[in-house]
């Protein structure tokens, strides 16, 4: 794949740089490895990375300077505008892309990889089938045709499941559902970049 990767701090994306060419990926960047120009390659004269496709974007912040984003980063921005997908190697506290995924240098390559993928959180088809075979087990049986919806709600380092029901559950039985989808992600997590937070079930109100 062909990632986009910002610094900043001189040097701070070596190690990612290493780690992501050596899984055979080429890197490419707004800033010079061993200097800066201002305010960018692209508009000093040299190529922009991103005149070509760019699969993923990668900021790797130390958040020594205090600041969100510094003017070696402002490429993150410049690939966000164009839709790529972002990813921050950094503290959660410092992470400069809410709203995105948030990894460590360790896991980098893996993360970029589920990321390109679209690997964010698991499937809510998969999920939907594990509630619905969960409540058959406790006797809320659904109708082959009663939906079963899964929906997400990201935050910037987590993910909650909604499960929409069309009949109220009994208290076993969402005890149960709730129960088998976290075994379900957990038994699947390594696959996806967000970690699950909370799950929750709605269902109509009582008649």
């Amino acid at each position: 794949m062909r990632i986009l990767v910002t610094e900043d701090r001189l040097g701070g994306s070596n190690e990612a740089v290493a780690d992501l060419v050596a899984a055979g990926h080429d890197v490419v960047r707004c800033q010079p490895a061993n200097g800066h120009v201002s305010p960018c390659v692209g508009l000093a004269g040299g190529e922009c990375p991103l005149s070509h496709p760019v699969d993923v974007a990668v900021a790797v912040h130390s958040g020594v300077s205090g600041v969100a984003i510094v003017a070696r980063e402002f490429g993150i921005v410049c690939a966000g505008h164009d839709h790529v997908p972002l990813v921050s190697v950094a503290a959660q506290r410092d992470n400069p892309l809410p709203g995105h995924p948030v990894t460590t240098a360790h896991s980098l390559v893996a993360a970029v990889e589920r990321v390109a993928a679209g690997e964010l959180r698991p499937s809510g088809r998969e999920l939907a089938g594990v509630v619905r075979n969960t409540l058959a087990g406790t006797g809320d049986t659904l109708s082959s045709s009663a939906p079963v919806v899964v929906s997400y709600a990201d935050g910037p380092v987590s993910y909650d499941v909604v499960v929409h029901l069309p009949i109220q559950i009994s208290t076993d039985g969402l005890a149960a559902a709730t129960h088998e989808l976290r075994a379900a992600i957990s038994a699947d997590g390594d696959r996806h970049v967000l970690p699950l937070r909370d799950i929750a079930f709605l269902t109509p109100p009582p008649v």
